[in-house]
């Protein structure tokens, strides 16, 4: 073969490769659902009391548990809807949506990782009532993972802070911007382009 026909060989090779690498992290995703979703039946029994009253610190537990448990359901499907869109789907964008509420419950994800490692997390919302055209799943799940990298390199007693504020967008529109910054270290300069 000359050349040009292992480049063209080695092309499909890969795309073939990406497809199938794509199918099996859509269809572990898929089989990660049932199970999480038989624990999040589960935990909402143990919390209205089904199997008896819990004591305080019981409950404490099975919250924290609903929680991480909620966060891995919308990280699968985030997994699902990236290999969508990788697929060539479009985005779920949704009119309407409350960016307050989105990025409260990517804060509230992340509030008992912060508390217990001895971290302030602050949120300021300077655009109440904003509704946007958005994906709620995905940039629910951006806030969080911002949150939780701002979390993760905070120091006991340290303050992460998360702004939302209009501003205007690349082309002039009106929008929004949520902003998390941390206390840690940064970014080393060496890196940090």
């Amino acid at each position: 073969l000359g050349e040009r026909e292992h480049v063209v060989t080695a092309c499909a090779q890969r795309r073939h490769f990406e497809k199938r690498r794509r199918g099996s992290l859509a269809a572990g995703s898929r089989e990660l659902r049932t199970p999480l979703a038989k624990i999040r039946e589960a935990l909402a029994l143990l919390s209205d009391g089904a199997v008896g009253e819990l004591e305080p610190r019981q409950m404490r537990v099975v919250q924290i548990a609903r929680t991480a448990c909620e966060r891995e359901i919308r990280m699968v499907t985030t997994l699902l809807d990236l290999s969508r869109l990788r697929a060539g789907s479009p985005l779920r964008l949704t009119n309407g949506v409350s960016l307050e509420s989105v990025v409260q419950r990517s804060v509230n994800d992340e509030s008992a990782e912060a508390t217990s490692r001895g971290v302030e997390v602050q949120l300021t919302f300077d655009a109440e009532g904003a509704r946007c055209r958005l994906d709620p799943v995905l940039m629910e799940c951006a806030v969080a993972n911002l949150v939780r990298n701002a979390v993760a390199v905070s120091k006991r007693g340290q303050l992460v802070t998360i702004a939302c504020e209009r501003a205007a967008g690349p082309d002039g529109a009106p929008g929004f911007r949520v902003t998390v910054e941390d206390q840690g270290p940064g970014v080393p300069p060496a890196i940090r382009a």
